[in-house]
């Protein structure tokens, strides 16, 4: 036994060494060995001792999360372990690995297959339906112009990608969201626009609604998107002309945010990239105030709202973007000021929001539509439609 625990011992003693040598290393080498992840951090500040955390426990459980985010090569050791997960076809932060070295976010490939059945589905999706055709009432006969998108999945445009693994449990017996969410805007009598059709005629064109990388559809995509859109329901002053061309560039910052989560050593997934320009002709026409209620899929109208491709000169005179309820975010003369938010919509400045609005934009993706909706829905109802 004393064998044992003195090989033990040596192991330790080396352990220690090594790590310390490899510090050294890392130091007179300039190397980072604090490198922050991409989404694989929690926050967990360094803990203060006192004697009641300590005899209580609180204080090393706070060491013990701090430890774990901060320790020296975390970055190294964590990125290490993603690539071998990765080249296995799983990665951290529930992304999938699919064909062809498509990534997929986990949620919207398992909503697609299993079709995501909720119980009573119907009357939640009718309710629902029902009170947008009375917002969407209120908005016309108070002059005001209500549009509804239905923005893209990734896992529905590029279903040939997704793993062999997921595609066997896809439910034939069942309808998905989208179709379900579509036919009761129909009964219901509510105008909606499906971006999904625009993102299929794009992909026959051979342009991506999404790069390999990425969860969200690409800026080329939904730039294509809101010309159209913009030519319906002229909510953006002049004529909006968008033109892409294809480089040699890769795609970065947002249009990869799928990579950049999976924080991996090396990028496999190499793809050209389309450069997106955005004209504005026959500018005659008022800019308008704007409410957007979106997902994170409506982070791309706003940075074209604001200028992003043309000009950098917004093309509103004012614009309340509500991301889910999770953050709220008023755009004025140049300015973006922080809402505060909350649950309690009487606490927030919706009501006003959409009384001082000209145009009035719902954005849910087509795999769900999230628990806030229904409460802005049934809360704009009961104000606005009585």
């Amino acid at each position: 036994m004393k064998r044992y625990e003195a090989i033990a011992a040596k192991c330790v003693i080396g352990v220690i060494i090594l790590a310390s040598l490899l510090l050294a290393f890392f130091s007179m080498a300039g190397i980072d060995t604090s490198k922050q992840l991409m989404g694989s951090t929690i926050d967990a500040p360094e803990p203060e001792v006192q004697l009641e955390t300590v005899l209580n426990g609180a204080c090393q459980t706070a060491f013990d999360n701090w430890f774990v985010e901060n320790f020296s090569f975390r970055y190294y050791f964590v990125k290490l372990y993603n690539q071998l997960m990765f080249c296995l076809g799983e990665t951290n932060n529930n992304i999938v690995v699919g064909k062809n070295n498509y990534l997929y976010g986990r949620d919207y490939v398992e909503t697609f297959v299993h079709n995501a059945v909720v119980e009573e589905r119907d009357a939640v999706f009718d309710q629902y339906a029902e009170k947008i055709r009375h917002i969407q009432d209120y908005c016309l006969k108070n002059g005001k112009t209500f549009i509804y998108i239905i923005s893209p999945s990734k896992a529905v445009i590029y279903p040939e990608y997704i793993p062999d693994r997921y595609l066997t449990l896809y439910r034939e017996d069942t309808e998905s969201n989208l179709t379900y969410e579509k036919k009761a805007f129909e009964a219901m009598g509510v105008s909606y626009v499906d971006a999904n059709r625009e993102m299929y005629e794009l992909k026959n064109l051979g342009i991506q609604p999404y790069y390999k990388q990425g969860i969200h559809w690409s800026g080329a995509a939904s730039a294509k998107f809101l010309e159209g859109l913009n030519g319906e329901y002229h909510f953006m002053p002049g004529r909006m002309q968008v033109a892409l061309n294809l480089t040699s560039d890769s795609p970065v910052g947002g249009e990869i945010d799928l990579y950049n989560l999976a924080n991996v050593y090396e990028n496999p997934l190499y793809e050209q990239f389309w450069e997106t320009s955005i004209r504005f002709e026959d500018n005659t026409e008022e800019y308008r105030n704007i409410f957007i209620l979106g997902t994170s899929f409506s982070g791309w109208i706003v940075e074209i709202l604001n200028g992003r491709f043309s000009d950098d000169t917004p093309k509103f005179n004012e614009l309340v973007h509500y991301d889910y309820l999770n953050a709220g975010y008023y755009y004025h003369d140049g300015i973006m000021d922080e809402l505060e938010m909350s649950y309690d919509l009487s606490q927030t400045n919706i009501e006003q929001a959409v009384l001082n609005s000209d145009v009035i934009i719902f954005e849910n993706n087509s795999s769900y539509i999230p628990d806030s909706y229904y409460l802005v829905a049934e809360y704009l109802d009961n104000i606005l439609c009585e």
